[in-house]
């Protein structure tokens, strides 16, 4: 991984899923035939829990510095991710 902030990764993988989300508006793609992995980078963007998933998966030692300002600023959208993604295994 390259990147070595939250705001990077964030803004890497929120083009990704924008992009994807252009793609589907404009009907060159279709939500059932997204591979798993983008299809659950959309839903997380969607639902506003990507910086949660970016942080507690697999982080880098520059990602992990920023988990306490985001802790801080975020706690609900870390519960969240924890008890939708994590504890009941989506």
């Amino acid at each position: 991984m390259y990147r070595h902030s939250l705001r990077e990764e964030y803004q890497a993988l929120s083009l990704v899923a924008e992009s994807v989300e252009a793609q589907l508006k404009q009907g060159e793609l279709k939500e059932s035939d997204l591979n798993k992995s983008i299809a659950n980078l959309l839903k997380l963007h969607r639902e506003g829990l990507l910086e949660a998933y970016i942080l507690l998966v697999k982080p880098d030692d520059g990602i992990v510095r920023d988990y306490p300002e985001y802790r801080a600023n975020n706690r609900e959208k870390l519960r969240r991710y924890m008890n939708e993604y994590v504890t009941a295994a989506k």
